[in-house]
């Protein structure tokens, strides 16, 4: 495994219009400075967030950022289901790259950050900070299936069209409307046969490994997880997808907390501090200087 895990660090660069939603908080950052509070919306995910605590990457990003602001940090635990209409106040349903409206709901929080992918869908309905993290997403099997990794070629579309030969009538277990869902690629489309997962992201790897499907997709935090949690059990085959970005969501009318935010991000960036963060819980990560 060790060359395809050193050819993955080298390839991986770390570094939400809607109407009125119904109103639960302070709103942007005049309001959560006048409340005293910053609610951070969070999925239990790889080692962005897990723990009773709770703990992780992004956790000890929005706590800097809240005494950053000086308000107090508060957690908001939600689910990839219900991070966007907890953060905008919407129910929606996205379908086919698109996404529609429903109902209004209550706003749980004020930023939303757990390792979430800029996603078209996703930028249809909230607006997205500066990147945090660059990761692709892989597609992983177990050590002893008969599917060999690709020989990777220096040009990642090459790689990603190598990665796609080999997909035809594979199994590809996933999570509809993520970044973990094989149709995003076109994988169908290569023949390979989706199957959609109902659980945490965190569990797709253990389903995998029980015979839910043959194969599964990750993005890279998570492959760093999983060769060390399943170390000897799991190979990667190749890329799927392009670099893609990771980033905070926030409501599109939350303009000067964003803004505030991604200035706070540069000067983590520019002290060491955001790679300081990220290595406490990815000690085998590559370089995170991606903030532009």
């Amino acid at each position: 495994m060790k060359p395809v895990f050193l050819v993955l660090l080298g390839w991986c660069a770390w570094a939400m219009q809607v109407t009125a939603a119904v109103a639960a908080g302070p709103g942007d950052l005049e309001g959560i400075r006048k409340e005293g509070e910053l609610r951070h919306l969070g999925v239990p995910y790889s080692r962005f967030v897990f723990g009773n605590g709770p703990t992780g990457a992004s956790v000890d990003l929005m706590r800097a950022f809240a005494r950053h602001l000086g308000v107090e940090y508060v957690f908001v635990p939600t689910s990839w289901e219900r991070m966007i209409p907890d953060l905008i106040g919407r129910d929606l349903v996205p379908a086919n790259g698109t996404v529609r409206m429903g109902a209004a709901v209550p706003v749980r929080g004020d930023v939303l950050l757990s390792g979430v992918t800029m996603l078209p869908w996703r930028r249809q309905v909230i607006a997205f900070s500066q990147p945090t993290i660059r990761t692709q997403v892989w597609l992983l099997t177990a050590v002893d299936h008969p599917l060999t990794p690709i020989r990777p070629t220096g040009d990642t579309n090459r790689d990603i069209a190598l990665t796609r030969a080999k997909v035809r009538n594979l199994p590809i277990l996933g999570i509809r409307d993520t970044c973990f869902d094989p149709t995003l690629y076109g994988l169908d489309r290569s023949g390979a046969h989706p199957r959609f997962f109902s659980g945490s992201a965190s569990d797709l790897v253990a389903a995998m490994l029980q015979g839910k499907a043959e194969a599964v997709l990750q993005d890279a935090p998570d492959v760093l997880v999983d060769l060390e949690k399943w170390s000897g059990r799991l190979k990667v085959i190749g890329p799927v997808s392009s670099l893609q970005n990771m980033g905070a969501g926030f409501r599109r009318e939350d303009r000067a907390l964003r803004a505030a935010f991604d200035r706070f991000l540069v000067q983590l960036q520019e002290s060491g501090e955001l790679s300081t963060i990220i290595r406490r819980y990815y000690p085998k990560g590559v370089d995170l200087n991606t903030v532009n």
